[in-house]
């Protein structure tokens, strides 16, 4: 089948290459008296391989994602015998006659106008997703969208009611959301104005009852905001419409009978990459992408995800990672800065792993730090990525002592 691609001349995002280094030293090594949340890469394999007959992948990947390593999560994601053949296949009726590529950016601030709910999704194991989440909000709340609701926050007695007061995530916040990507999708949110909402069920229950939760909690929420917009922020399949396999409906087609509101539902779950090109879909490698994006055929009707009776409006496509010091090049999206951090000074025990905390948040009340990376000798030279501002790095070792280092970014 001969294939017509019909490019767009799309923008390069320009990152920030400049390496800034940290020239303090480090102060004195202590014994904490916090436990530190995040696991190193032995501790993810003591638990991973705990059953040696059938070894929890899915986990490893998800604390792999928690802690910021990338290229571990996709690989013991795609280790997964359902997740080790290429996924996704193509809609080649829709290809056949050629199509246009545009950023999925300016695709979905546009289409939000027309819309009041907006419910984008996540592979949970790929921080890229929070990334280009995060790049909506500052457009989305200029088209009337005040209202965020996350998945991953913990609801009922367990919920962080002072996330908004306080304006940056701590650990108790969430589960996913103690990764620095999301975290930081967090602070931008609460920076600009949204107001955050819990919404998950609070049953411990799953399936249908799960789905029919969290569409009841959200609806009761946008009852009292009626004018305002709202991002619903959710993993994998809770915003696929039309009639879904074991559900009966997702969260999203349950919403939608409540609300009577048709809602704008994105995925950028189907069309990322994997930890290898050969495992990737062979359309997304072929694309050579240059940033997130989307597909549209001659009629402007955009790639939807479609899976037997159910689908999504919009497909992100996203590029392929690119590194940058050896840091995924998306982590530069908003001009954060390769900092270099010296461990010279260092007195403890490797492996450690790096902590970057705004000076202003508590650390003792285990704010989410803005970056995390492990660092296996101290002839390696670390390299952060961070915004202008003052800073906290925390080094800690995997018997829990740690010494702090403060820097300041111009």
């Amino acid at each position: 089948m001969k294939k017509i691609f019909r490019f767009l001349l799309m923008p390069i995002m320009l990152f920030s290459l400049s390496m800034c280094k940290s020239t303090e030293n480090w102060g004195f090594k202590k014994k904490s008296e916090v436990k530190n949340h995040y696991k190193f890469s032995s501790q993810i394999d003591s638990i991973t391989h705990k059953d040696a007959l059938d070894p929890d992948y899915e986990y490893a990947a998800t604390l792999y994602s928690i802690k910021s390593d990338f290229k571990k999560a996709l690989y013991f994601w795609d280790s997964i015998p359902r997740n080790s053949a290429r996924s996704e296949s193509i809609d080649s009726n829709y290809i056949r006659n050629g199509f246009r590529i545009l950023s999925a950016k300016d695709y979905i601030i546009k289409e939000s106008l027309n819309n009041r709910l907006i419910i984008l999704n996540e592979a949970h194991h790929n921080n890229s997703h929070r990334v280009f989440a995060e790049s909506l909000l500052a457009d989305l709340y200029k088209n009337g969208y005040k209202l965020l609701f996350l998945e991953t926050l913990s609801n009922g007695e367990n919920a962080d009611t002072l996330l908004n007061k306080r304006e940056y995530p701590i650990d108790a916040s969430g589960f996913y959301s103690s990764n620095p990507q999301y975290g930081n999708f967090v602070r931008k949110a609460l920076k600009l104005g949204f107001t955050i909402f819990p919404y998950e069920t609070m049953g411990g229950v799953d399936g249908k009852i799960r789905e029919q939760n969290q569409a009841d909690n959200i609806y009761s929420i946008l009852q009292k905001h009626p004018e305002d917009k709202a991002l619903i922020y959710v993993g994998y399949g809770h915003n696929r419409e039309g009639i879904v396999p074991y559900w009966e409906k997702s969260m999203a087609e349950r919403l939608k009978d409540l609300t009577g509101i048709d809602p704008l539902t994105i995925a950028q779950d189907k069309f990322s990459e994997k930890s290898s090109k050969t495992l990737s879909n062979p359309l997304l490698v072929e694309l050579k992408l240059k940033e997130p994006s989307v597909l549209l055929n001659d009629d402007d009707i955009p790639y939807k995800t479609v899976t037997d009776s159910s689908w999504t409006d919009i497909t992100v496509f996203h590029p392929f990672t690119k590194y940058i010091n050896g840091r995924p090049d998306w982590l530069f999206y908003d001009g954060k800065k390769s900092v270099s951090i010296d461990l010279k000074s260092i007195t403890l025990y490797f492996p450690i792993m790096l902590m970057a905390f705004k000076s202003e948040e508590e650390i003792k009340n285990d704010a989410v730090p803005l970056d995390i990376l492990e660092v296996e000798n101290r002839n390696e030279n670390p390299v952060l990525v961070l915004n202008k501002g003052s800073y906290v790095i925390k080094a800690i070792d995997t018997k829990n002592f740690y010494q702090l280092l403060t820097i300041s970014i111009k």
